[in-house]
Protein backbone atom coordinates (compact mmCIF):
# COMPACT_ATOMS: atom_id res chain seq x y z
CA UNK A 1 0.00 0.00 0.00
CA UNK A 2 1.42 3.45 -1.01
CA UNK A 3 2.13 5.75 1.99
CA UNK A 4 0.19 9.01 2.26
CA UNK A 5 2.05 12.24 1.44
CA UNK A 6 1.85 14.65 4.35
CA UNK A 7 2.09 18.48 4.38
CA UNK A 8 5.60 18.52 5.95
CA UNK A 9 6.80 16.21 3.19
CA UNK A 10 5.47 18.57 0.54
CA UNK A 11 7.15 21.58 2.18
CA UNK A 12 10.43 19.76 2.35
CA UNK A 13 10.38 18.68 6.01
CA UNK A 14 10.86 15.07 6.79
CA UNK A 15 10.53 13.29 10.07
CA UNK A 16 13.90 14.59 11.24
CA UNK A 17 13.70 18.19 9.96
CA UNK A 18 14.23 20.08 6.71
CA UNK A 19 15.23 18.17 3.65
CA UNK A 20 18.36 19.60 2.09
CA UNK A 21 17.51 18.09 -1.26
CA UNK A 22 14.07 19.71 -1.26
CA UNK A 23 15.57 23.09 -0.21
CA UNK A 24 17.97 22.91 -3.14
CA UNK A 25 15.18 21.89 -5.46
CA UNK A 26 12.47 24.32 -4.43
CA UNK A 27 14.58 27.40 -3.39
CA UNK A 28 17.58 27.56 -5.73
CA UNK A 29 17.60 31.39 -5.86
CA UNK A 30 17.82 31.83 -2.07
CA UNK A 31 20.51 29.15 -1.94
CA UNK A 32 22.47 31.06 -4.57
CA UNK A 33 22.14 34.31 -2.58
CA UNK A 34 23.28 32.62 0.63
CA UNK A 35 26.29 31.01 -1.02
CA UNK A 36 27.22 34.29 -2.74
CA UNK A 37 27.02 36.36 0.44
CA UNK A 38 29.13 33.79 2.27
CA UNK A 39 31.75 33.50 -0.44
CA UNK A 40 35.35 34.38 0.32
CA UNK A 41 35.45 37.30 -2.11
CA UNK A 42 32.25 38.70 -0.52
CA UNK A 43 33.77 38.55 2.95
CA UNK A 44 36.81 40.39 1.68
CA UNK A 45 34.54 43.04 0.17
CA UNK A 46 32.83 43.56 3.53
CA UNK A 47 36.19 44.05 5.21
CA UNK A 48 37.30 46.57 2.56
CA UNK A 49 34.05 48.55 2.88
CA UNK A 50 34.21 48.66 6.67
CA UNK A 51 37.89 49.64 6.60
CA UNK A 52 37.16 52.39 4.04
CA UNK A 53 34.33 53.78 6.18
CA UNK A 54 36.62 53.74 9.21
CA UNK A 55 39.29 55.68 7.32
CA UNK A 56 36.74 58.21 6.04
CA UNK A 57 35.15 58.88 9.43
CA UNK A 58 38.55 59.04 11.16
CA UNK A 59 39.90 61.54 8.64
CA UNK A 60 36.73 63.66 8.82
CA UNK A 61 36.69 63.72 12.62
CA UNK A 62 40.40 64.52 12.86
CA UNK A 63 39.95 67.41 10.46
CA UNK A 64 37.04 68.78 12.50
CA UNK A 65 39.00 68.24 15.71
CA UNK A 66 41.95 70.32 14.54
CA UNK A 67 39.62 73.05 13.27
CA UNK A 68 37.91 73.11 16.68
CA UNK A 69 41.31 73.38 18.36
CA UNK A 70 42.16 76.44 16.23
CA UNK A 71 38.81 78.03 17.08
CA UNK A 72 39.38 77.41 20.80
CA UNK A 73 42.81 79.06 20.55
CA UNK A 74 41.24 82.17 19.00
CA UNK A 75 38.46 82.28 21.60
CA UNK A 76 41.01 81.95 24.40
CA UNK A 77 42.85 84.99 23.08
CA UNK A 78 39.65 87.00 22.58
CA UNK A 79 38.60 86.34 26.17
CA UNK A 80 41.74 88.13 27.41
CA UNK A 81 41.18 91.26 25.30
CA UNK A 82 40.22 94.38 27.24
CA UNK A 83 38.37 96.92 25.12
CA UNK A 84 40.00 100.34 24.83
CA UNK A 85 42.97 99.00 26.82
CA UNK A 86 44.61 96.18 24.86
CA UNK A 87 47.05 97.62 22.33
CA UNK A 88 47.42 96.52 18.75
CA UNK A 89 50.84 95.06 19.50
CA UNK A 90 49.44 93.03 22.38
CA UNK A 91 46.54 91.89 20.21
CA UNK A 92 48.79 90.33 17.59
CA UNK A 93 50.52 88.31 20.30
CA UNK A 94 47.37 87.22 22.12
CA UNK A 95 45.16 86.05 19.24
CA UNK A 96 46.51 83.60 16.62
CA UNK A 97 45.67 83.27 12.91
CA UNK A 98 44.94 86.99 12.46
CA UNK A 99 44.77 88.76 9.11
CA UNK A 100 45.08 92.56 8.93
CA UNK A 101 42.96 94.77 6.68
CA UNK A 102 43.20 98.57 6.27
CA UNK A 103 40.84 100.88 4.41
CA UNK A 104 39.85 104.54 4.33
CA UNK A 105 36.32 105.98 4.43
CA UNK A 106 35.77 109.74 4.22
CA UNK A 107 39.44 110.39 4.84
CA UNK A 108 39.39 108.33 8.05
CA UNK A 109 41.64 105.26 8.31
CA UNK A 110 40.24 102.02 9.68
CA UNK A 111 42.07 98.86 10.68
CA UNK A 112 40.52 95.47 11.33
CA UNK A 113 42.02 92.13 12.27
CA UNK A 114 39.94 89.10 11.40
CA UNK A 115 40.00 85.30 11.52
CA UNK A 116 38.08 82.90 9.29
CA UNK A 117 38.10 79.16 10.06
CA UNK A 118 35.65 77.16 7.99
CA UNK A 119 35.00 74.18 5.76
CA UNK A 120 32.42 76.09 3.70
CA UNK A 121 34.14 75.00 0.50
CA UNK A 122 32.85 71.47 1.15
CA UNK A 123 29.26 72.70 1.38
CA UNK A 124 29.61 74.80 -1.77
CA UNK A 125 30.94 71.85 -3.76
CA UNK A 126 28.51 69.30 -2.32
CA UNK A 127 25.62 71.70 -1.80
CA UNK A 128 23.00 69.70 -3.78
CA UNK A 129 24.02 66.52 -1.96
CA UNK A 130 23.91 68.16 1.48
CA UNK A 131 20.41 69.36 0.62
CA UNK A 132 19.10 65.80 0.87
CA UNK A 133 18.02 64.69 4.34
CA UNK A 134 19.56 61.24 4.10
CA UNK A 135 22.90 62.59 2.85
CA UNK A 136 23.07 65.13 5.67
CA UNK A 137 22.51 62.42 8.28
CA UNK A 138 25.10 60.23 6.58
CA UNK A 139 27.64 63.06 6.55
CA UNK A 140 27.00 63.70 10.26
CA UNK A 141 27.39 60.01 11.06
CA UNK A 142 30.69 59.91 9.19
CA UNK A 143 31.90 62.95 11.13
CA UNK A 144 31.81 65.49 8.30
CA UNK A 145 30.29 68.42 10.22
CA UNK A 146 29.88 71.90 8.80
CA UNK A 147 31.94 74.46 10.74
CA UNK A 148 32.19 78.17 10.10
CA UNK A 149 33.83 80.54 12.57
CA UNK A 150 34.52 84.21 11.99
CA UNK A 151 35.94 86.82 14.36
CA UNK A 152 36.91 90.44 13.84
CA UNK A 153 38.51 93.14 15.98
CA UNK A 154 38.40 96.86 15.23
CA UNK A 155 41.50 98.86 16.16
CA UNK A 156 41.24 102.61 16.75
CA UNK A 157 44.00 104.88 18.03
CA UNK A 158 46.24 101.85 18.50
CA UNK A 159 43.84 99.98 20.80
CA UNK A 160 41.16 97.34 20.35
CA UNK A 161 37.81 99.12 20.20
CA UNK A 162 35.38 96.36 19.21
CA UNK A 163 35.16 92.54 19.17
CA UNK A 164 32.69 90.20 17.55
CA UNK A 165 32.59 86.54 16.60
CA UNK A 166 30.12 84.03 15.23
CA UNK A 167 29.99 80.23 15.06
CA UNK A 168 27.78 78.46 12.51
CA UNK A 169 26.86 74.78 12.27
CA UNK A 170 25.15 75.03 8.86
CA UNK A 171 25.61 77.06 5.70
CA UNK A 172 23.36 80.10 5.55
CA UNK A 173 23.52 83.76 4.64
CA UNK A 174 23.56 86.32 6.13
CA UNK A 175 25.66 85.52 9.16
CA UNK A 176 26.22 88.19 11.79
CA UNK A 177 25.95 88.46 15.56
CA UNK A 178 22.48 87.90 16.96
CA UNK A 179 20.88 87.02 13.63
CA UNK A 180 20.11 83.87 11.68
CA UNK A 181 23.09 81.91 10.47
CA UNK A 182 25.06 81.71 13.70
CA UNK A 183 24.29 79.23 16.44
CA UNK A 184 26.48 81.19 18.90
CA UNK A 185 27.69 84.77 18.52
CA UNK A 186 28.93 87.72 20.56
CA UNK A 187 29.46 91.41 19.93
CA UNK A 188 30.82 94.31 21.95
CA UNK A 189 29.40 97.84 21.84
CA UNK A 190 30.11 101.17 23.50
CA UNK A 191 26.46 101.92 24.12
CA UNK A 192 22.85 101.29 23.10
CA UNK A 193 21.01 103.94 21.15
CA UNK A 194 18.76 104.48 18.16
CA UNK A 195 19.27 106.64 15.09
CA UNK A 196 18.62 110.41 15.29
CA UNK A 197 18.78 110.33 19.09
CA UNK A 198 15.20 109.10 19.38
CA UNK A 199 14.00 107.54 22.62
CA UNK A 200 13.99 103.80 23.15
CA UNK A 201 12.50 101.41 25.64
CA UNK A 202 14.45 99.39 28.17
CA UNK A 203 13.05 96.00 29.12
CA UNK A 204 13.07 94.71 32.68
CA UNK A 205 15.72 92.12 31.72
CA UNK A 206 17.96 94.81 30.19
CA UNK A 207 17.49 96.94 33.29
CA UNK A 208 18.61 94.00 35.45
CA UNK A 209 21.79 93.48 33.40
CA UNK A 210 22.41 96.58 31.24
CA UNK A 211 26.06 95.87 30.41
CA UNK A 212 25.87 92.15 29.62
CA UNK A 213 22.88 90.86 27.63
CA UNK A 214 22.80 87.16 26.71
CA UNK A 215 19.75 86.04 24.72
CA UNK A 216 18.42 83.03 22.86
CA UNK A 217 17.79 79.36 23.39
CA UNK A 218 18.26 75.97 21.78
CA UNK A 219 18.51 77.14 18.17
CA UNK A 220 20.80 80.08 18.82
CA UNK A 221 22.50 82.07 21.59
CA UNK A 222 24.07 85.50 21.36
CA UNK A 223 25.35 88.15 23.72
CA UNK A 224 25.91 91.87 23.39
CA UNK A 225 28.07 93.52 26.03
CA UNK A 226 29.36 97.02 26.61
CA UNK A 227 32.98 98.06 26.76
CA UNK A 228 32.73 98.74 30.50
CA UNK A 229 31.12 95.38 31.37
CA UNK A 230 32.92 93.36 34.08
CA UNK A 231 35.57 91.11 32.56
CA UNK A 232 34.38 88.16 34.68
CA UNK A 233 31.12 88.29 32.75
CA UNK A 234 32.44 89.02 29.27
CA UNK A 235 34.96 86.18 29.44
CA UNK A 236 32.07 83.72 29.67
CA UNK A 237 30.97 84.72 26.19
CA UNK A 238 34.07 82.95 24.84
CA UNK A 239 33.69 79.67 26.76
CA UNK A 240 32.41 77.27 24.12
CA UNK A 241 32.33 73.47 24.03
CA UNK A 242 33.11 72.32 20.50
CA UNK A 243 33.41 68.56 21.02
CA UNK A 244 30.15 67.97 19.14
CA UNK A 245 31.84 69.03 15.90
CA UNK A 246 34.00 65.91 15.89
CA UNK A 247 32.40 63.46 18.35
CA UNK A 248 29.40 61.17 17.80
CA UNK A 249 27.05 63.85 19.15
CA UNK A 250 25.79 66.31 16.52
CA UNK A 251 25.90 70.09 17.14
CA UNK A 252 22.21 71.03 17.21
CA UNK A 253 21.70 72.66 20.60
CA UNK A 254 23.29 76.05 21.26
CA UNK A 255 22.81 75.54 24.99
CA UNK A 256 25.26 72.63 24.91
CA UNK A 257 27.82 74.57 22.86
CA UNK A 258 27.64 77.70 25.04
CA UNK A 259 26.44 76.49 28.47
CA UNK A 260 27.86 79.56 30.23
CA UNK A 261 25.79 81.94 28.08
CA UNK A 262 22.66 79.87 28.62
CA UNK A 263 23.20 79.79 32.40
CA UNK A 264 23.75 83.55 32.47
CA UNK A 265 20.62 84.21 30.41
CA UNK A 266 18.55 82.01 32.73
CA UNK A 267 20.06 83.59 35.87
CA UNK A 268 19.34 87.14 34.65
CA UNK A 269 15.74 86.27 33.79
CA UNK A 270 15.25 84.59 37.17
CA UNK A 271 16.69 87.61 39.00
CA UNK A 272 14.45 89.93 36.97
CA UNK A 273 11.34 87.93 37.81
CA UNK A 274 12.28 87.79 41.49
CA UNK A 275 12.66 91.58 41.58
CA UNK A 276 9.38 92.16 39.73
CA UNK A 277 7.36 90.13 42.22
CA UNK A 278 9.15 91.61 45.25
CA UNK A 279 7.15 94.88 45.05
CA UNK A 280 10.41 96.79 45.39
CA UNK A 281 10.48 98.12 41.82
CA UNK A 282 9.95 101.88 41.41
CA UNK A 283 6.89 103.08 39.51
Amino acid sequence: MRPLTTVPDILGFGANGPSTMNMKTHFPFFRWIASTLAARWARRTYVVILFSLLLITTAARLRSYFMARKIQAVLHGLADIRLDQTTEEQLTKMVPYLTKKDWRVGGISHRVYYVQISNESDAQILGPVYGLDWSGHLADWLGNRFISFAASLLVQDGKVSQIEYGLANHWERPQYAGYTGYIVSARSVHGFWLARQSGFGVSSVDDESPQYRPRGGQKGLYVIYTADAPSKLTERAFHLKLGCFWSLRVCKDAREIAPALWQDAQAIQAATYKLLISEKCPD
